[in-house]
């Protein structure tokens, strides 16, 4: 920098206003006309008197030009001393107005090179955000899967048990009717006295038997049709079309379910009206059903009641599911349909019930609210717009 501003012209430091009032200034102190030149002596301005003598003008013991007069020595180096006084001012200032350029020049590519750095940390922490989120979101999917896996597991094995009781007497009476059937094959050999082996054997009794087991085996065989059909509309949980439903009918078929899994010493108590249909898909809405139904089962298994009402207004239809559990703390209420939240102990659920629950009925334009005081029980209250 110092290098720099060492070459610089006398030009440079001085314009050619400030030439004029130097020359005046010094030409009045010297008494003689004053004339300035560069430093190879070529004239800036005024004109020396014949026989003039010079005094550099120097900056930095370099001579940038030279200051002429017709007068004493003395006197003409004491004038070159105010306008190297000047120079050397000029000099400073251009001096700090470089180092100060330089220093925002410098600071500037430093910002730039930050700013650089920053941009390309920023575009890669994003990149490794978007890869954080894409994982997240795949694990959240594969977390509801689980969720709604483990529900259709809990179904599955509610729905084997129950189908297997009627499955068990309808065998049961059909052995029992095929030994009936091997009695009454004897009278292939009619014996002399007919009374006495229809006595003998209780063909009276058997006849009346065979016709109750045969009834029997009915009442069983639409049992199974009944819970087939209702596990039918859990199977289109993935369906993606839509259809008119009421969803009572989604509901009635989420407590057949439930009530297949509950202990015995939980009563389930439901008084459904008919609802206005609402276009859903009926086994997401099923199975939110099923998920609110089980978190109530849960919260009385150790013996309690539930019950479940539907009702219409002119705002919709609503669905209360109550139960007379140990209810919620205030504190854990509000987190009760965040993905992942349970009071639960470790192993008995992941917390996604109620989450997915939610996700589904505000699917169906619906809302899910959660009333609870501890000691007095909770009641759901979902609503559909009408």
């Amino acid at each position: 920098m110092s290098e720099s501003l060492r070459e610089l012209a006398l030009t440079e430091l001085l314009e050619p206003g400030d030439f004029a009032r130097l020359g005046g200034a010094l030409t009045t102190l010297l008494g003689q006309p004053v004339a300035f030149v560069d430093a190879r002596h070529d004239p800036l301005w005024g004109q020396a008197a014949p026989g003039a003598l010079s005094q550099p003008l120097i900056v930095e013991l370099e001579p940038l030009g030279y200051v002429l007069a017709a007068a004493e020595p003395a006197p003409l180096a004491a004038a070159a001393t105010l306008v190297n006084a000047l120079l050397m001012a000029r000099w400073s200032y251009l001096s700090a107005s470089r180092v100060h350029d330089q220093v925002v020049d410098e600071d500037y590519e430093a910002l730039q090179r930050s700013e650089a750095r920053y941009k390309a940390l920023s575009e890669e922490l994003e990149q490794r955000v978007q890869i954080q989120l894409a994982t997240l979101e795949a694990r959240q999917r594969q977390l509801y899967e689980s969720e709604r896996f483990a529900a259709i597991g809990q179904l599955a094995a509610g729905v084997a048990h129950e189908i297997n009781t009627p499955l068990g007497f309808i065998r049961s009476n059909l052995n029992t009717l095929a030994q009936y059937l091997d009695t009454l094959k004897q009278l292939k050999q009619l014996p002399a006295d007919l009374k006495t082996f229809w006595k003998e054997h209780g063909l009276d009794f058997i006849l009346q038997d065979s016709h109750d087991i045969l009834t029997e085996c009915i009442v069983g065989t639409e049992r199974v049709e009944r819970i087939v059909h209702d596990l039918r509309g859990f199977s289109s949980v993935d369906a993606t079309q839509m259809e008119w439903v009421d969803p009572g009918e989604c509901l009635n078929r989420a407590i057949a379910m439930i009530s297949m899994q509950k202990p015995a010493t939980v009563q389930l108590e439901s008084a459904l009206a008919p609802l206005p249909a609402i276009a859903c898909q009926a086994g997401l809405l099923s199975q939110a059903f099923l998920n609110v139904l089980h978190n109530a089962v849960q919260a009385v298994e150790g013996g309690g009641q539930i019950r479940v009402k539907t009702e219409t207004d002119a705002a919709g239809s609503q669905i209360t599911i109550q139960d007379n559990g140990p209810g919620i703390a205030p504190e854990n209420l509000p987190h009760v349909f965040e993905p992942f939240f349970t009071t639960r102990a470790v192993g008995s659920g992941i917390g996604l019930g109620l989450t997915v629950a939610r996700d589904a009925i505000e699917a169906h334009a619906g809302k899910i609210e959660i009333e609870s005081l501890p000691g007095q029980g909770t009641t759901v209250n979902i609503r559909f717009p009408s």
